[in-house]
This record gives C-alpha cells, sequence and structure tokens, in this order.
C-alpha cells in the first residue's frame, strides 16, 4: 500500500520537462510549424530541445535529428495586440484553420509601431523617433537599421507625435543580412505630395537621402504605395498612385561603387482607365516567376470596403543583349492567375503556388486591410479572400469577432528558424 502511494506521489509531481529531450524533438517532428512554435512556448526545457538557447540553462541545446520539409508553410496573419504599443507579445492566425496562438514574452514589440514584414520571416518595428529594427518573433534574433529622416527632423521640419503617419510602409526584399536592401515608402503630406523613397542595408549608418519623385502636372497627390524587388535583374519597382513605375538599380550602390540609377515606366494607358472609373483605390506591385504585374483594390467610398481588383502584367520589350525589362513595355489585363495566389497588405506584396503550399487556393487574392476605422471594435473588417475568376469577395471575420486591431500583416513564417529543420525542394515564389 505503501508502495503504491509512494508511486502516485511520484506521478503527481513529474512535470513536461520530465520528458527526454530526444522525444520531445520526435514528437516536433511530425508538427506543422505552427505546433513547433507552441511547444516552444510549452517550457523552457521543449524551447531548449528544440534549438533554443536558454540562459537559465548552461549546456547548449542537443542537435534533434534533422527533418526535411518540403513545402513552404501557408502565411500567418500577424495582428498587432488590442494594447496598441504597449503589449510585449504577437498574436497569429493560421487562415486555413482558423487557429489563433500567441507569442509572448516579446519586449521588443513594447513602444514600436510594426510597419511591414519580409518574405523570409522578419517584422519591421518603429519606434517614435524613427529609429528602425528588425525582429524575427519566432527566434527573438534583431537587426538594426538606421533611424530614418535624419537630416529631415534634425532640421525641425516635423514633429514625431505621428510617426506612424509618416511612414507608409518599409519593404524588405529577401535575405537581408546576405545583401538585402530595406526600401522605405513615406506619406507625401510630408513631402510638400512628391513621392518619396529611401533605401539601406545591414551595416548603413544612414538611410539613403530621400529620393523625392515629381509627378506629371496632374498628379497632385503623388505617392509610393507599394515596392517589389525583381530577382532576375536585382532591381526594386515601385509604383506610385498613379500608375508610373519607377526601377531602381542597385547594384552598383549595393558595392558603394556608385549611386542608385532609376528608370520611369509611365503611367499606362490601361491603369488610367481604371484609375477614373475607381475614385478609392490602392495599387500593389508584385514580383512573381520574373513577371511584373499592378493589382489595382477598389474600395467603397464610406466604408473603405473591398469591392474589385483589377491585374495588369508587363508584357517587356526585353534587351537582347541584357535581357532586362525595359520601360517601353505594355500593360496587359490578366484574368487567370493559374496556380498562383497573392498576398496583399501591409508589408511585401508576395505571390504564391497552390503546389507548393498546403491549403493555399489557387487564383486567389488574400488580402488585409490597410485603414483603421475610428470605432475599430465594432466596424467591419476589411480582410478575406478574392476569387479571381469567381470576381467573389470571401470576408474571414464577422464583424466584432477581433477587437481593437491596427492593420494586420501577412507574415511569412520559414522552416529554417530551426536548426534542425532542412528546407526541401523550394520553387521560387
Amino acid at each position: 500500500m505503501a508502495s503504491s502511494s509512494s508511486a502516485a506521489s511520484a506521478v503527481c509531481t513529474a512535470t513536461w520537462e520530465d520528458l527526454p529531450s530526444e522525444l520531445v524533438s520526435s514528437i516536433a517532428s511530425l508538427l506543422p510549424l505552427d505546433g513547433i512554435v507552441r511547444m516552444t512556448a510549452v517550457c523552457r526545457f521543449w524551447a531548449w530541445s528544440l534549438g533554443r538557447h536558454c540562459p537559465q540553462i548552461a549546456s547548449p541545446p542537443p542537435p534533434p535529428p534533422p527533418v526535411a520539409l518540403n513545402n513552404w508553410s501557408f502565411p500567418w496573419l500577424f495582428i498587432p495586440s488590442e494594447y496598441g504599443e504597449c503589449a510585449g507579445r504577437a498574436s497569429f492566425v493560421h487562415i486555413p484553420s482558423r487557429r489563433f496562438f500567441c507569442i509572448h514574452p516579446l519586449p521588443d514589440l513594447v513602444g514600436r509601431h510594426c510597419v511591414g514584414a519580409s518574405p523570409d520571416g522578419w517584422i519591421v518595428t518603429l519606434t517614435p523617433s524613427l529609429q528602425v529594427r528588425l525582429l524575427n518573433p519566432l527566434t527573438r534574433e534583431r537587426i538594426f537599421l538606421p533611424r530614418l529622416l535624419k537630416r529631415w527632423i534634425s532640421a525641425g521640419h516635423h514633429s514625431l507625435d505621428r510617426h506612424y503617419l509618416i511612414v507608409r510602409k518599409i519593404v524588405l526584399t529577401p535575405r537581408l543580412s546576405c545583401g538585402g536592401v530595406a526600401v522605405a515608402l513615406y506619406h507625401p503630406m510630408f513631402f510638400h505630395w512628391r513621392g518619396c523613397i529611401s533605401f539601406a542595408k545591414q551595416g548603413d549608418l544612414e538611410w539613403t537621402d530621400e529620393i523625392a519623385m515629381a509627378g506629371a502636372a496632374d498628379m497632385h497627390t503623388f505617392s509610393f504605395e507599394d515596392a517589389a524587388y525583381r530577382e532576375e535583374d536585382g532591381k526594386v519597382y515601385a509604383v506610385t498612385n498613379h500608375g508610373a513605375v519607377y526601377a531602381f538599380d542597385l547594384k552598383m550602390w549595393r558595392c558603394n561603387e556608385g549611386p542608385i540609377e532609376c528608370a520611369i515606366f509611365h503611367p499606362m494607358i490601361e491603369f488610367l482607365t481604371y484609375r477614373r472609373r475607381y475614385v478609392n483605390y490602392l495599387v500593389y506591385i508584385v514580383s512573381s516567376n520574373g513577371n511584373l504585374f499592378l493589382i489595382v483594390r477598389d474600395f467603397t467610398s464610406l466604408e473603405q470596403m473591398t469591392l474589385d481588383f483589377v491585374i495588369l502584367k508587363y508584357q517587356p520589350y526585353l534587351s537582347l543583349e541584357h535581357q532586362v525589362f525595359l520601360p517601353n513595355g505594355s500593360w496587359t489585363l490578366e484574368k487567370n492567375l493559374k496556380d498562383r495566389s497573392f498576398f496583399l497588405g501591409f508589408n511585401l506584396s508576395t505571390a504564391l503556388s497552390a503546389n507548393d503550399v498546403p491549403d493555399l487556393r489557387p487564383n486567389c487574392i488574400y488580402f488585409t486591410e490597410e485603414f483603421v476605422p475610428r470605432d475599430y471594435g465594432y466596424a467591419e473588417h476589411d480582410l478575406g479572400v478574392y476569387d479571381v475568376g469567381k470576381r467573389v469577395v470571401e470576408k474571414f471575420f464577422c464583424n466584432g469577432s477581433i477587437l481593437k486591431w491596427q492593420p494586420p500583416l501577412w507574415f511569412m513564417p520559414c522552416m529554417s528558424y530551426f536548426p534542425w529543420v532542412k528546407d526541401g525542394n523550394r520553387s521560387k515564389r
């Protein structure tokens, strides 16, 4: 009887930390990436068993067996906390399964505004003093970038009490730590209604001088709306609210051997036609398999709800000598994305293939909202998926289902966060 009670007492005092690290990593190898993230939040020992260094555990984490994962993970919807910039946690939604999960503590999010995300797992944060920092919420890694608008602010041009209105978004090219580039797009109201853009890379002491582009005579509210990186020629393509596309060649600047060169793809007749039809709209630009796409997003006048999308594909005139895009091509209406789908919102506009991503619906546009209603907790949320073939919008959440959001963004989880997870055969995005 005594031995029985002692055995029961031993069972009651056992904790999750008593599981062998080999068993923890073996269980994790059977789970999707969001399940692995949940496991690291159970306790310090589990996080240590899955490759994360913990100050409370002196020895380095064990090397669990490698596991090959062949598919991209479906992007997670990153939701800023209802407590705004005072919260130190990150909440995510896996859209296909409607699963919610939270990562905390994340003290690097406290006092910072989220202004973008990268295609390889970084979130861009901004302080009221316009200090830029990149955060990997899964590994807690950080990358520091220079403060924005140093000379402009030091000259006393503007107060920083509404810093989130100065920067529209910061777009990151892939692999920022290995030669990638950050692109800052600014609201034109602070620059005499001229489109303004600047660039930085890891290790820079300051951003490039703000490049202010003058629009045509009728472009009195000229601004950069979005930017995309085309890996085939190493250029950043930025689109304005009037449909002009600026191609920035960064090769010489990356090597500190020359300035940034720029070519202009003037507004096309096809875009101006849609611009007259739609009063409230946003413009996005996406690079996919070497092609460039412009997406016009139409809103209702009052509620700022998405009504429709128009997709234009660039038909380039290619230089036979250099195989690069030249500004004298044409734009054509695209009615079928085939196996691809676009992700649009407050981050890098991205294209993914349904052949690579489980649960991804092909020929669709997944979108998040860009505006914050005054009474946000009870307003209709403008998040959903648009079927390009049927021209139908399907909303993700009903009214008031999630309260007090700021505009969410798409977070691209990457399998390489965990050292024991190897990339399988992946196609280009």
